[in-house]
């Protein structure tokens, strides 16, 4: 059992608020530990002497603000990472010695360099160039929307230029939709595995944010009627085409389904389509109800992650205040990249970029299939990740912590978990962050070679964890740790 025991003289305002505080406090000077369990609700308002109400209060605060998570019955933890939500694994893609598999980038190339020379150099044989360093869109506004509607639409969405708004990046965009959409205090749902940025994002915005159950396919439709029922939600957030973690890709009935219930509830939808180099992907929600949904169409697979230009799809009704949205973040996407992304779309560059990267994620898929035969992945030909079950007795956290101590970094499924519960003991494995195959090909011998370790054992046979995290409250469990059903939509 924890001792650990805050002191409150310090804090001021409301209990519950200066219990949340206290905590916060005793994370930055280092008495609460990453991955530390807290005391029970019961056993603090005891030794306390406040009420239970007070510390559930206080704790559910603190998991606001990203320093705490609630995992059911193995308890209530410290979060690994600093207390803005930033987990250590997102910290590889700079970490010298490290193979990459944490973050879900498109591999490098090896064309970059000359095709942007070839760019820069048309670039500069403008006759407003110094048009691009005034940080407003070009003067020929217009151009940009119309070439990215057009190559939506041969792609299959159903888009017009005045629905068009650019932004500096997916992340960006993101934002900026739910800035104009979602008010302070508004509950937005989310599967229950997320992208991890729409997590600091609703920190931001002050959104209320709540996971909802999902399965092999993604969102279930019957939790989110639920969640529509037994809360005013005004947004839901869905990855419907290679999910970020699982890599599920919803069916075209339950999309039609998720689109009827936010009909009937009033919901909007905020969409995420992040690769597109998949072949015969289903098309966006927004082709069903354009007036209803939101797309984002991220462009990081197809240019390249220094690219910071993305498209939204928007309602016209909403055009304006997205765009708004856009300005009062970064003002406009960097007018130079606007430039070069509408001239890589309209002459076929982006194209060949895209059959250049699906030769090159096929290569590396066939390293994954041949080193992580004898372990159980979910997939798909062209996508940059798999999503992988562990050997009995690891939990995700103490696997990915472990696996990063001999030199390779993934994903625990912690990053992306929305919600209270137990957390699928799954990891996520890039595949386009190593430099090149050869390095890719080391990290996945390495980690084929810890799926065939035992987890580590402590004296009296359970598995051994640091600082009392949450895999030694699990491991007393002599069942493989699975998610249960919920019979709460915000699982």
């Amino acid at each position: 059992m924890s001792t650990w025991l805050p002191d409150l003289q310090a804090q001021s305002g409301p209990a519950y608020r200066a219990l949340a505080d206290a905590i916060s406090k005793d994370i930055g000077n280092g008495l609460l530990e990453p991955g530390e369990r807290l005391p029970t609700y019961r056993d603090l308002a005891q030794r306390m002497e406040l009420s239970l109400g007070t510390v559930t209060r206080a704790y559910a605060e603190a998991e606001r603000r990203g320093l705490i998570m609630g995992l059911g019955r193995r308890g209530t933890f410290v979060r690994r990472g600093d207390v803005h939500g930033v987990e250590p694994y997102t910290k590889a893609f700079h970490s010298k010695g490290l193979v990459n598999l944490n973050v879900n980038l498109p591999a490098p190339l090896g064309e970059e360099d000359q095709l942007l020379s070839a760019a820069l150099a048309e670039e500069s044989k403008r006759e407003n160039l110094s048009i691009l360093l005034r940080g407003s869109a070009d003067p020929g506004v217009g151009i940009h929307e119309e070439t990215a509607s057009a190559w939506l639409n041969a792609r299959g969405w159903k888009s017009s230029p005045d629905e068009i708004c650019i932004c500096a990046g997916g992340q960006n965009g993101l934002q900026a939709a739910l800035a104009a959409i979602a008010h302070p205090g508004d509950i937005i749902l989310a599967e229950s595995l997320t992208y991890p940025g729409m997590k600091a994002m609703a920190r931001t915005l002050h959104l209320r944010l709540r996971g909802i159950s999902m399965d092999a396919h993604g969102i279930q439709p019957e939790a989110f009627e639920e969640a529509c029922r037994s809360h005013p939600v005004r947004v839901l957030l869905c990855n419907p085409n290679l999910h970020p973690a699982t890599v599920a890709t919803l069916p075209q009935d339950r999309r039609e389904e998720l689109i009827e219930i936010a009909e009937r509830n009033n919901v909007l939808i905020l969409e995420h389509h992040h690769d597109f180099l998949v072949p015969n992907q289903p098309l966006p929600l927004s082709n069903i109800a354009p007036d209803r949904v939101i797309s984002l169409a991220g462009m990081v697979k197809v240019f390249s992650p220094g690219m910071l230009v993305s498209f939204l799809r928007v309602p016209r009704n909403l055009a304006d205040p997205i765009a708004a949205g856009v300005r009062t973040s970064v003002w406009c996407a960097p007018p130079l990249m606007q430039s070069i992304a509408t001239r890589w779309l309209s002459d076929g560059t982006a194209d060949r970029l895209s059959a250049l990267r699906r030769t090159e994620v096929e290569a590396r898929q066939a390293l994954a299939t041949k080193h992580l035969a004898a372990a159980h992945t979910v997939t798909e030909p062209h996508a940059h990740h798999l999503w992988m079950d562990l050997p009995r007795g690891w939990t995700s956290e103490d696997f990915a912590t472990h696996l990063r101590e001999n030199g390779v970094a993934i994903s625990p499924s912690e990053p992306f978990f929305v919600g209270r519960g137990q957390l699928p003991d799954k990891v996520r494995v890039c595949l386009g962050g190593p430099e090149t195959r050869a390095e890719l090909e080391k990290g996945l011998q390495i980690l084929a070679n810890f799926l065939g370790k035992p987890a580590l054992q402590n004296g009296n046979g359970q598995t051994a964890s640091n600082n009392n995290s949450a895999a030694a409250a699990a491991a007393a469990d002599p069942k493989p740790p699975t998610r249960p059903v919920a019979t709460n939509p915000f699982d």
